[in-house]
């Protein structure tokens, strides 16, 4: 189900520059130029991101896990006694070390699991490029096909097959690559400010800004105040702007553009679907459950 899931995305989001690439008379060889480019532009620098960021998740585990995190966190505690009794209080309402111990715990166990299925990962790529292509070079028998099994008349058809192909735009193209790039532009300056696991925190920015009323700020923020308390002003600040001035109004300036008027639903059905979506069919549900409801 993923491979195809986002085969058929893929296929449907690349046909409109797809015809530039395509040769008439060899419509293979088109077919499989626009499979490599997908390779070398999308799906590899994916793949790299991902496990790089799992890889920086298993170090960031280690060091919650060690002593010297906390002796850290008990300084900062005892040079600012006014936080101090904030976490304090927070400790006694929702017993916060537990919490993060049992997050840790559980990621530990997740991520041998991620790294492990590694191979599967792979095979679901090797699929996906490859339904990709005969999906890009048979393209009009395959929609002739479905028109003429289609239980619905030829402009009922026609009508689905444009509110699918908007949503994908729109669920693709528009929310996930706005979210992609928020993830990358505040993993960036996280660097840039020397802070630790910048991957793994761009890629934990990204995905937070795929669900809507949440957003990237939910890491952001936090960062921006840790560095504050330790004393470095200038850094926090500069983080702060950048997440309100950049990383905040890239989706209201990006998202606009790319999708235009073509799926206009309100904020809590795309919640829904997001997280139904991913309830049912786990990675997929990012496409499969907008799909559905629009």
């Amino acid at each position: 189900l993923p491979a195809v899931t986002w085969s058929i995305t893929l296929a449907v989001i690349i046909q409109q520059v797809y015809p530039r690439l395509a040769f008439p008379q060899y419509p293979g060889t088109g077919a499989a130029v626009a499979v490599l480019a997908v390779t070398l532009l999308i799906v590899g620098p994916l793949v790299i991101l991902g496990f790089q960021a799992a890889h920086e998740a298993t170090k960031a585990l280690q060091e919650l896990r060690g002593e010297e995190l906390v002796g850290k966190w008990q300084l900062l505690l005892d040079t600012h006694p006014s936080v101090a009794k904030a976490m304090v209080w927070l400790q006694d309402q929702f017993n916060i070390k537990q919490q993060v111990q049992r997050l840790a715990e559980s990621l530990g166990d997740a991520l041998p699991a991620f790294i492990g299925g590694s191979l599967w990962i792979i095979m679901q790529l090797l699929i996906t490029l490859f339904v990709l292509f005969f999906l890009l070079r048979d393209r009009l028998q395959i929609v002739q096909w479905l028109c003429a099994h289609s239980p619905l008349t030829d402009r009922e058809t026609a009508l689905i097959f444009k509110k699918v192909e908007d949503c994908l735009q729109a669920t693709v193209v528009g929310h996930m690559f706005t979210c992609l790039l928020q993830g990358i532009l505040g993993g960036v300056m996280m660097w840039v400010l020397g802070l630790p696991f910048a991957v793994l925190w761009g890629v934990v920015m990204a995905m937070c800004a795929l669900i809507p009323t949440l957003g990237a700020p939910v890491v952001w923020v936090p960062a921006a105040v840790m560095l504050i308390l330790e004393g470095s002003l200038g850094k926090g600040l500069m983080l702060v702007a950048w997440g309100v001035l950049v990383i905040g109004t890239i989706d209201n300036i990006l998202y606009p553009f790319l999708v235009g008027r073509k799926v206009t639903l309100h904020t809590v059905p795309i919640l829904f679907s997001y997280l139904g979506g991913i309830v049912l069919f786990g990675f997929s549900g990012l496409v499969l459950g907008p799909v559905i409801v629009v």
